[in-house]
């Protein structure tokens, strides 16, 4: 009986060292859910409030950004680049096409010599012909996925 009346007094004094435990971790329980109280009260009453300052704010450099790549743009545009060299490019592939593809292909040389005369119309009919080529390996698995629906 002497064991087990040693054994009781332990777990009794165990369960009272828990009890005088209990009460701090209630006290921060109760201190912790007041924050949380107070915290949602505050959201509840500002939190319209934040996300509309946050959004303005948000839009206001949103714009202002725009506004900047817009001015740029324009300046670029008119300064920089203008229609002229649109102009140029559009010339430079139009001669490009004329006088490398077109014109051997049709026997047109500016060169009297019938050797020019064949080099260029071979180049010009490789150079055509190589197009042909991109063109038929891009054109063909496309025309075979679109033949699958």
């Amino acid at each position: 009986m002497q064991p087990l009346e040693v054994l009781k007094n332990e777990i009794v004094y165990q369960l009272t060292a828990l009890e005088l435990q209990l009460h701090p971790w209630k006290q921060r329980i109760m201190n912790m859910q007041a924050d949380l109280r107070h915290t949602q009260n505050y959201l509840d009453k500002n939190s319209q409030e934040s996300c509309q300052n946050f959004s303005e704010t948000f839009q206001q450099r949103f714009v202002g950004y725009l506004n900047t790549f817009q001015n740029e743009s324009i300046t670029n545009l008119d300064v920089d680049y203008g229609c002229r060299s649109i102009f140029d490019n559009f010339d430079g592939i139009r001669l490009l096409t004329c006088k490398s593809i077109v014109e051997p292909i049709n026997g047109k040389s500016f060169n009297p010599s019938i050797k020019s005369l064949l080099t260029i119309t071979h180049l010009g009919l490789f150079f055509l012909s190589f197009c042909c080529l991109i063109l038929w390996v891009v054109a063909t698995p496309i025309s075979l996925l679109l033949g699958n629906f």
